[in-house]
């Protein structure tokens, strides 16, 4: 058991470099989650005090290392006690459970908070420092809630490695709609850990988008709609010169609630309607707004559909789908993400 931590309601005690060699070679639940305890408690008293940014981030910095600490010493350890068979779990040699062995239950820790630590220790440990020099930088406070974003992040990053190593697969035949939403290339600030505007998916770049089969998969009288942000409007009349396609007006997705963004905060979405030709579209009193919900990332409501339906009659091709839609082709890597 390594030797008690002991940090005091003092700013000058707080030493975060002797809290993570303690955390370091800590193996006792009971040690680190008291230390976590003290920290907590430290920051909420310099809170209470106005104490500097910089101390009270020192008291943040600490809880949140030792929450990881017990993330890694609570991961393999069971909810409740009770017999297990032996076998193998992800390719290593288990043996029966213990009915001594200790619980999250017999340690009086609840499963949300194992859950959180878990998801906390699963942060790579340079993504992890790296959110800490950041924020101490920009002098903001230290939380759990970016890291866990960062946590989830890493786990949508790790699909989109596995999808980069698939080939798209190829649309068939010719199409009298086509909807599209490229996955664009948003580079601004990558370098910040703390800003969670990127993909969850591969994205490309705008010569990539411009190369995409759109002009090969239209027919000769075809209508586009073209899903674009504020951020990539000029590339995507860009991308539509490159297709071959003519554009008419523009849709605005109006959503229920506020997103992310660098000026405004973003509640808009666009879709360019273009044609080729003199395709079918069987207009009536349809506006240029489209009032939907917002849903999880890159989703496109339904209603969308259900407004293409009502407008374009003819065989349907949806590129970068993500969910599987009655009466639409899917052409993209994902194409049942979505699918319930």
């Amino acid at each position: 058991m390594t030797k008690t931590l002991t940090i005091r309601t003092n700013a000058d005690a707080l030493d975060v470099e002797k809290a993570r060699d303690y955390l370091a070679r800590a193996v006792s639940v009971p040690d680190v989650r008291d230390l976590r305890d003290k920290a907590q408690a430290v920051a909420v008293y310099l809170r209470s005090r106005n104490a500097s940014a910089e101390a009270q981030n020192d008291a943040a910095e600490i809880k949140l290392r030792a929450e990881r600490r017990l993330g890694e010493l609570t991961r393999e350890m069971p909810k409740a006690p009770g017999a297990r068979e032996a076998g193998t779990r992800r390719g290593r040699t288990i043996g029966p459970r213990q009915a001594d062995a200790p619980t999250l239950a017999s340690q009086g820790i609840r499963k949300q908070d194992a859950s959180k630590w878990q998801m906390l220790a699963k942060i790579p440990a340079k993504t992890f420092d790296a959110y800490v020099k950041t924020t101490r930088a920009k002098q903001e406070r230290i939380t759990s809630s970016t890291p866990l974003k960062l946590a989830r992040l890493d786990a949508k990053t790790a699909l989109a490695h596995e999808l980069r190593r698939k080939p798209l697969p190829r649309a068939v035949g010719r199409f009298d709609v086509i909807a599209i939403d490229p996955p664009w290339q948003y580079a601004k600030r990558a370098e910040d850990v703390t800003h969670r505007g990127r993909n969850p998916y591969p994205d490309m770049d705008i010569d990539a988008i411009k190369a995409l089969p759109v002009a090969a998969r239209a027919n000769p009288d075809c209508i586009l709609w073209l899903w674009t942000t504020n951020a990539f409007m000029r590339e995507a009349l860009g991308c539509l010169d490159a297709w071959g396609f003519e554009q008419k007006t523009i849709l605005t997705w109006v959503k229920d609630r506020m997103g992310t963004g660098d000026w405004l905060r973003g509640q808009t979405e666009h879709c360019l309607m273009a044609v080729r030709g003199k395709p079918m579209v069987t207009l009536t009193n349809q506006t240029t707004a489209l009032h939907a919900p917002l849903r999880e990332h890159s989703r496109k409501p339904d209603e969308f559909f259900a407004l293409v339906d009502a407008l374009c009659p003819g065989t349907k091709l949806e590129m970068f789908a993500r969910e599987p839609r009655n009466g639409w082709q899917a052409w993209g890597a994902e194409p049942e993400a979505f699918a319930s």
